[in-house]
């Protein structure tokens, strides 16, 4: 009898243990997509350099998707990094600002709008094919500069934020 109890107390206990085992979650696509960008650096002359990692169906669509996000990163949400030099504030500091203001947003984000010229890209690295909903998406990680200056200035211009010279 108790020899039967503990084959099915053992049987039992392997069961539960092997229900347990968790899928790892650390594939090397999600690796490079958890984290969308940080920044690699900045200099005197108000270029930020951020490296994002984007998808696309090609190249071309996922460059154009990191620039996007490094402008958007840098006017809205700002980025924080363990380096001196890149923990900088948004540029729009204003609250619901790209709500507000969404008709000279949208018009600035459109494809082929006023945001290409602010940015340029300094490199870009094949990184993996991402398979979504059976559509093969390719991941690249590219290094964007951005020119924080001239957005600033072109803002200030648009009465989009104000422009005070002891607030940098």
């Amino acid at each position: 009898m108790i020899n039967k109890v503990l084959r099915i107390s053992f049987l039992l206990l392997v069961v539960t243990l092997a229900s347990c085992k968790s899928k790892p979650t650390n594939t090397m696509a999600s690796f490079y997509t958890d984290k969308k960008i940080d920044c690699v650096s900045a200099d005197m002359y108000g270029n930020e350099v951020v490296q994002v990692f984007a998808t696309g169906r090609n190249r071309s669509t996922a460059i154009a998707e990191a620039k996007e996000e490094a402008i958007k990163t840098i006017m809205f949400r700002g980025i924080v990094s363990d380096k001196k030099e890149c923990s900088v504030k948004p540029i729009v500091k204003e609250a619901n600002a790209e709500e507000r203001y969404k008709k000279y947003f949208d018009k600035f984000f459109k494809k082929g709008g006023k945001n290409r010229k602010y940015t340029s890209v300094r490199r870009v690295a094949f990184q993996s094919n991402v398979v979504k909903h059976g559509i093969t998406y390719e991941s690249y990680s590219v290094e964007v500069t951005v020119n924080r200056k001239e957005i600033e200035k072109r803002l200030a211009k648009e009465k989009i934020i104000k422009f005070n010279s002891y607030e940098k």
